[in-house]
């Protein structure tokens, strides 16, 4: 009936991969501009913060770092209980036992913007503010030390704000080498996740953080080189938002609190501890401002970390060889690009459940391997944006296949109207079996009509002249065929070959094929009229038609091979069909029916004629039966539409 290439087919030798990969590039480019604009931040840090929960503590196979902590039992302590510009003597003194138990480098996380002798002399106790200074003076002297200073915005620009004068003056080796800007990186969110080894401030060259200070100290590296080799990679002043290798959660570090410093009361294994370590002194106690969210805040309570026992990550952040770090933009543009383009090709492959599936799988898959990457080499995996990724090719794979179906559905419609109803055109496509190559045994009824007469006709008219009149002539006699639900399945010739009860399925097939042939003869009474204003004086014989109906078993279905398919049926009963055609001239009638079409109808059917009469390439004779009317009314399925033409009225 309908000579088709599968669109399948048609598409696949270029379609799926361009159009997929194409998908693929557009997602990418997509998923990098939202990165751009940070639209992708918020998800990303949420995940990279739940990994750093989960993983927790993480030991380290070196532990440079001892907090001091100034907490609320040193507040409480007598040692300490003086207001804080009078601290002075209690850094010297826990300075001096630092260095006695041979601390590395110790770093105080306190701005010294003041002291008790400058607070003693402007309140009027000159004789009393000469000496409170001075133990801090001879600690600092001795060097190894390391003071903090920040930056802050003015309305001139960013500016140094740095210890007091008389106590940086005495830092040795020089100011330069022992003050740190102790400024953190917060992201949007006001979460530390990040550090700078040099704050820009002024053009100048930079003061280096509180942090890498003490490393350079403690690996007694110069602070002017171009960079430094830590833990295995390159450090520079051109980093800029680095990732912290977070040790673990607050008070993962091992600590000691100041006032034992201070009074000397530290056991054997406490001094042991500060060997060789590098101490910073910082705030950890109840009311402090120091303090910051981290990624294990959320999942502590709203615990918020002590700003030195920051500085103690970002400085194992600096001598550890673990090292996280996030893909660069490289990187990442391939991680999108494969990822989308693995599963937009598997998904053009798959079937609309199974792409689905393949979906579901990739989401779930995506968290946990992220993760595994994460905690054993240590590479942040954008997971979030690939899983946002993966919907947004599927979004687009799901677009695409629905097109191409649309398209398919639109090919098959404009071919299979011309042969069929609209009505008929919609159970086809709708079929689960579609249009594959195969066929099922199922009984119908075949109708075949033959133009009598034709080869005369043939020789007296012009080749254009034939082709106007079979036109003419299709288009009316076709047209009661689809009326009555039945499909037109090829033209031979001049023969036309029409099915009923295939491929949609109707329990009187047989009846609507009478009836069609019955609509039949009708027009071919109207189209004499045609040919003999048409073809007036052409000596051409009277027109006239044999019409053959014969109900029994065939198989429907599509033939060919997989570039070409042709829908049709197949079997005895179209050969019979045929042949009962032929019988009209003996019988001298013009619709001609088997018995199995009169058994199938019923007393509904008027008959005239009948006879017994061999058919070629049978044994058994045919039994015949002229039709002569035929009772009753069958529900016509509506003709199609020309395209464009307006909807049919309802009933």
């Amino acid at each position: 009936m309908v000579d088709v290439e599968p669109a399948s087919h048609r598409e696949r030798p270029h379609v799926p991969w361009l159009r997929m990969l194409g998908l693929a590039a557009a997602c990418t480019a997509v998923m990098q501009g939202l990165w751009a604009i940070g639209a992708l931040d918020r998800g990303e840090t949420l995940q990279t913060d739940a990994w750093h929960a989960i993983l927790g503590h993480v030991g380290h196979e070196r532990d440079d770092v001892l907090m001091i902590r100034v907490d609320d039992a040193t507040l409480a302590h007598p040692c300490c209980d003086d207001p804080f510009v009078f601290w002075a003597p209690v850094f010297a003194k826990a300075i001096d036992t630092l260095r006695a138990e041979g601390a590395s480098v110790i770093g105080i996380d306190f701005l010294l913007k003041a002291s008790a002798e400058q607070w003693l002399a402007t309140n009027g106790f000159d004789d009393a503010s000469r000496t409170w200074d001075a133990p801090m003076s001879a600690a600092l002297l001795q060097g190894d030390v390391v003071l903090v200073g920040s930056t802050v915005r003015t309305a001139q620009g960013t500016v140094y704000d740095l210890p007091m004068g008389p106590y940086a003056a005495l830092l040795q080796p020089n100011p330069r080498e022992s003050i740190g800007i102790d400024n953190l990186v917060l992201d949007n969110d006001s979460v530390v996740r990040r550090f700078e080894p040099c704050p820009i401030v002024g053009g100048e060259r930079p003061l280096v953080t509180f942090a890498l200070a003490l490393v350079l100290r403690h690996e007694h590296l110069p602070f002017d080189a171009a960079g430094w080799d830590l833990g295995g990679r390159r450090v520079t002043c051109a980093d800029v938002g680095a990732p912290i290798t977070w040790d673990g959660p607050s008070r993962t570090h091992s600590g000691l609190p100041l006032w034992k410093l201070v009074t000397g009361q530290l056991t054997a294994d406490e001094k042991a501890e500060i060997k060789g370590r590098i101490a910073i002194i910082g705030a950890d106690h109840a009311g402090t401002t120091d303090v910051f969210a981290t990624p294990f805040t959320p999942y502590e309570g709203g615990w918020r970390m002590p700003g030195a026992e920051v500085h103690a990550n970002i400085v194992h952040s600096l001598l550890g060889t673990r090292h996280v770090r996030a893909m660069g933009p490289w990187g990442r543009m391939l991680a999108f690009f494969a990822a989308c383009g693995g599963l937009s090709i598997a998904m053009s492959k798959l079937s609309f459940r199974k792409s689905l599936a393949a979906l579901f799988v990739y989401e779930l898959v995506l968290p946990p391997l992220g993760f595994a990457l994460f905690a054993n080499a240590a590479v942040l995996v954008p997971a979030t944006s690939l899983a946002i990724a993966g919907l947004l090719v599927a979004g687009g794979a799901f677009g695409l296949r629905f097109r191409r179906e649309e398209r398919e559905r639109r090919f098959l419609r404009s071919v299979f109207a011309r042969y069929v109803s609209d009505a008929v055109v919609e159970d086809i496509l709708s079929s689960p079996q579609g249009l594959g190559l195969g066929g099922a045994r199922r009984e119908l009824t075949v109708l075949f009509s033959d133009i009598q007469g034709f080869t005369t006709m043939s020789e007296r008219l012009a080749p254009e002249e034939v082709v106007e009149m079979l036109n003419e002539y299709f288009g009316r006699v076709c047209r009661p065929i689809l009326d009555h639900g039945g499909v037109v399945d090829k033209f031979i010739g001049d023969a036309v070959m029409a099915v009923f009860g295939a491929p949609v399925p109707h329990d009187d097939h047989a009846r609507r094929a009478v009836q069609a042939a019955l609509d039949m003869s009708k027009a071919v009474d109207e189209f004499r009229g045609w040919m003999e204003v048409r073809f007036k004086g052409r000596d051409l014989p009277q027109f006239d038609v044999g019409i053959g109906v014969h109900t029994g078993p065939a198989v429907a279905g599509n033939v060919g091979f997989e570039r070409r398919t042709e829908y049709t049926v197949i079997g005895d009963t179209v050969n019979v069909a045929s042949r009962v055609e032929g019988l009209t001239r003996k019988v001298g009638c013009r619709i001609l029916v088997t018995r199995q079409v009169v058994d199938a109808i019923g007393p509904s059917l008027r008959v005239g004629r009948e006879a017994e009469l061999p058919v070629k390439g049978r044994d058994r004779v045919v039994s015949v039966f002229e039709v002569l009317d035929l009772e009753g009314v069958i529900d016509a399925v509506p003709a199609p539409r020309p395209p464009g033409s307006p909807p049919r009225p309802g009933p």
